[in-house]
C-alpha cells in the first residue's frame, strides 16, 4: 500500500488570539484503493491555473417562491400548517415526500420541523432546511438523501461532469465536502474530503471559498476552519487517478 508524504508548515490562528508554526511530517493517507493523490500548492499557484482554465460559473435554476415550488412539485410533497406561539401560521412545513419512483418519506411526530428552501428543476432535488439552517435534500427522482444528494449551492461539476465536488451544511460551523463520481447514470461518494483533510491540517476543515477543476481528474480547492474567523487560507490540488 503506498502512503502519501506531506511536510506541512502551517501558521494557525487559535481562538485565544494567538498564532503559532505548527511544522508536521504527516504520514498522510493510507490510499487502499490508489483512487487520489493530494499536495499542497501555493496561492500564486491556485490563481494563476484559474486563469488559465477560466472555469464557468454553474448557473442552475433555483425556484425559492414556495407557491411557485408547490404549483411545480404537485403531490410529489404534502405541506402542513404550522401555527407559531404567537399564531402566526407557515405552510411550507414539508411534512410527506412521494418520490417518482412510488417511496415515501413521512416526517412522524417529534421530528424537527423541515421548511422548504428551494427546488432545483435541473436535478428535481428538494432542498429544506432545520435548525440552524442545516440542508436536508432529496432527489425526488431516486429518493436519495442529504449525504448523497448534498445542496446544489455547493456543486462544482468537472468539465465532462464525470466528477462533482459536493458538499451539505451541519448546521454549525461545518459543511461536510465530498468528491463523487457518475456511476450508472448517478452520482456516487468516492472520496470524503472532511475525513482526508482531518488528516492534513491541525482543524476540522469546514468551508472553502473556492474550488475549480483544472480537467476531469484535478480539482484545485481552497480550505479554511471558519469564513468568520480570519484563518490563513491553505491551498492544495487533489489528482484523482
Amino acid at each position: 500500500m503506498k502512503k502519501i508524504v506531506i511536510i506541512l508548515s502551517i501558521l494557525a490562528l487559535t481562538t485565544s488570539g494567538f498564532s503559532q508554526t505548527i511544522e508536521n511530517n504527516i504520514d498522510l493517507i493510507e490510499n487502499k484503493n490508489q483512487l487520489f493523490s493530494i499536495q499542497k500548492i501555493d496561492s500564486i499557484t491556485y490563481f494563476t491555473l484559474k486563469e488559465k482554465v477560466n472555469p464557468q460559473q454553474n448557473e442552475f435554476e433555483r425556484i425559492t417562491d414556495w407557491a411557485e415550488a408547490k404549483e411545480i412539485l404537485g403531490d410529489l410533497v404534502t405541506w402542513e400548517t404550522y401555527t407559531l406561539w404567537d399564531g402566526r401560521e407557515i405552510q411550507d412545513h414539508i411534512s410527506k415526500i412521494t418520490f417518482r419512483n412510488g417511496e415515501t418519506f413521512s416526517f412522524t411526530e417529534g421530528f424537527e420541523l423541515l421548511w422548504f428552501h428551494a427546488y432545483y428543476p435541473q436535478f428535481d432535488v428538494l432542498l429544506g432546511e432545520r435548525g440552524h439552517t442545516s440542508d436536508v435534500s432529496f432527489n425526488l427522482t431516486t429518493g436519495a438523501t442529504t449525504q448523497t444528494v448534498g445542496n446544489p449551492l455547493n456543486y462544482v461539476f468537472s468539465p465532462s461532469k464525470k466528477y462533482l465536488l459536493n458538499g451539505h451544511h451541519d448546521g454549525d460551523i461545518c459543511t461536510y465536502y465530498f468528491i463523487q463520481k457518475k456511476i450508472d447514470g448517478q452520482y456516487q461518494t468516492i472520496i470524503d474530503l472532511f475525513e482526508v483533510f482531518s488528516e492534513i491540517v491541525n482543524f476540522l476543515f469546514c468551508w472553502t471559498p473556492c474550488a475549480f477543476w483544472e480537467n476531469d481528474t484535478t480539482l484545485n480547492i481552497i480550505i479554511a476552519q471558519d469564513p468568520n474567523a480570519g484563518q490563513k487560507k491553505l491551498y492544495y490540488q487533489i489528482i484523482l487517478k
